[in-house]
């Protein structure tokens, strides 16, 4: 089979949304297709709420203990207690089943 073949696939929108950014030559233009501000120099500036935002947390921080990749275990199982509720059920031939948990914590990249 030859690439050639193989008809090209619908363009991804925030893609072309940053293209006809690129392609403007309007001098007041937002680029916000990725959501990130840049100032006349081109450069993305720190908003001073960010700012205060990152200090509190620096100064709320107790530890530097990487938490790993599916995040902090406390935080994902008070979040399933918050929003699951076990409700016994019935299997297909009408035995009892007990409750259990349908979902579980996890971190997507």
């Amino acid at each position: 089979m030859h690439f050639d073949a193989i008809g090209r696939v619908p363009g991804d929108p925030i893609l072309g949304l940053m293209e006809a950014y690129s392609a403007d030559s309007n001098p007041s233009k937002f680029d916000l297709g990725v959501g990130v501000y840049k100032d006349a120099q081109g450069l993305t500036p720190i908003l001073e709420s960010v700012k205060q935002a990152e200090r509190r947390l620096v100064d709320q921080q107790t530890t530097k203990t990487y938490i790993g990749g599916h995040g902090d275990a406390g935080f994902g199982r008070s979040s399933l207690r918050s929003s699951w509720v076990p409700t016994p059920g019935r299997s297909p031939n009408n035995a009892p089943v007990p409750p259990r948990p349908r979902a579980a914590p996890a971190r997507c990249a």
